[in-house]
């Protein structure tokens, strides 16, 4: 009875001298996961690209110009898009450096940040007898398809659709 006792405590011991230390395993998975991979490339950061910390510290960048990307014809409404009568009165044209309203201009003096589909620029307006300058902000969004318009004398922001 002894010998059968004696025998399965030998096989665990057994066991036990061939088991790797868990602590050691745990030390040499550590220093792997922390060793530089060799096989990937590192790129340095791309300096083109400048996010603002926020939109008030931003610096104009480049020459006073619309990106290509947001120029073209907007409107509020599909039929701003499609009237032949001259009566588009939420139609928003833009060439690279004018915004063409219904019944006002505004020309861009100063740009005041640009970003990736994204630009705050200030504008020169001009409109039924008046002029009057104002900081706007343009979005696109929905693949550059919808253009977000916001200023300061906005009670929210106007929402374009790109004209097809």
């Amino acid at each position: 009875m002894t010998r059968l006792l004696i025998l399965p405590l030998l096989a665990l011991a057994a066991c036990q001298a061939n088991a790797p230390d868990n602590a050691a395993n745990d030390a040499v998975a550590a220093n792997q996961a922390n060793a530089p991979v060799k096989d990937i490339e590192t790129l340095p950061p791309d300096e083109t690209v400048v996010e603002p910390e926020n939109e008030e510290t931003a610096e104009a960048t480049g020459e006073a110009h619309i990106p290509d990307s947001m120029q073209g014809r907007w409107g509020l409404v599909p039929a701003d898009c499609t009237s032949t009568k001259g009566d588009a009165k939420g139609l928003l044209t833009i060439d690279g450096d004018t915004l063409k309203f219904y019944e006002s201009r505004a020309k861009l003096t100063k740009v005041v940040g640009n970003w990736p589909e994204k630009l705050k620029a200030e504008f020169a307006f001009t409109g039924e007898g008046q002029s009057w300058t104002r900081t706007e902000t343009l979005s696109l969004t929905n693949s550059s398809n919808t253009l977000i318009r916001e200023d300061e004398e906005l009670a929210q922001p106007l929402r374009y659709a790109r004209c097809k």
